[in-house]
């Protein structure tokens, strides 16, 4: 079926998108394919009858060759090293060819997002996730790609985990510590945050504030409660504009967690503990007495 008749069938036929099934065959591929005899799908009857999927997408089929091409990108992010099927699949095409195939094998307009393994938000459910996991360079390194598919977009998170960093809760299910970076005396813990710029909501804490950002270039610091007579008095927040050189950089490297880490610490006000007068005159406007 030439590319028309392709476009035409997968406009009235396509409602899934097997994804899984190429990472599948992808992982069945990377494991052969450290025999040299297993590396070339063109030239080995074995894989292309191990991997019809892949296969497919040599022989003209559009879908498959959208779909291998971004199960071969996430598949590459993991095993940290490139994928002679990949490559071979580039050289089977024309440049023309290849945009072609793209265009008509995404009749369903399927978007790929790539995020930071940091930048999983705090609500993702991670029962509806499919996982790629790989040893990394030392016995406590982990790469992982965790990809969460709906309808018509995927989302890819992909990084490394440092399992001495890790540890387990009470019904033995692994608990990653968030970022931590240490400055003199404080520090800057991040539990998650959004490359969006979603965050108005306290995404990190210092000693002595939890911290927002209210807009793009503004770090908001509340300083955090304190607790008198069983009361809870809280200070007003301090908001501290950053310059526009670090609001560019930021920008730049927004999915970079070490430059927002350096960049909350870099404006921290100095604390300064209310006195007990202080904190009686809060008390007292708290509960409404006026004596």
């Amino acid at each position: 079926m030439d590319l028309i008749g392709q476009l035409i069938q997968a406009k009235k036929t396509q409602t899934s998108f097997p994804l899984n099934e190429y990472l599948k065959e992808l992982v069945k591929y990377d494991k052969l394919s450290r025999s040299d005899k297993f590396k070339h799908i063109t030239e080995s009857p074995v894989l292309q009858k191990q991997l019809p999927l892949c296969w497919s997408a040599f022989n003209g089929d559009a879908q498959s060759y959208f779909i291998l091409n971004e199960a071969s990108t996430i598949m590459q992010t993991v095993a940290n090293h490139p994928l002679d099927i990949f490559t071979d699949l580039a050289q089977t095409y024309s440049a023309r060819k290849r945009r072609q195939m793209e265009i008509v094998g995404n009749a369903m307009h399927h978007r790929f997002d790539y995020f930071r393994l940091s930048q999983l938000p705090s609500t993702f459910d991670f029962n509806k996730a499919i996982y790629l996991t790989e040893k990394g360079n030392n016995e406590n390194e982990t790469r992982i790609a965790v990809i969460w598919t709906r309808t018509v977009v995927t989302h890819v998170y992909s990084g490394s985990i440092d399992l001495s960093d890790a540890s387990d809760d009470d019904n033995g299910q692994l608990v990653i510590e968030p970022y931590v970076k240490k400055q003199d005396d404080d520090f800057v813990r991040i539990q998650t945050y959004s490359v969006q710029g979603n965050n108005d909501y306290a995404f990190a804490e210092t000693t002595h504030y939890n911290v927002s950002m209210p807009d793009s270039k503004t770090f908001r610091y509340q300083p955090k409660p304190i607790s008198i007579n069983n009361k809870s008095i809280q200070e007003p927040w301090k908001e501290v504009v950053m310059s526009p050189e670090d609001e560019v950089l930021l920008n730049i490297r927004k999915d970079d967690i070490d430059v927002m880490g350096a960049l909350i610490l870099k404006y921290l006000p100095e604390y300064k503990a209310p006195s007990t007068a202080e904190c009686m005159n809060a008390l007292k406007k708290e509960t409404g007495d006026k004596k």
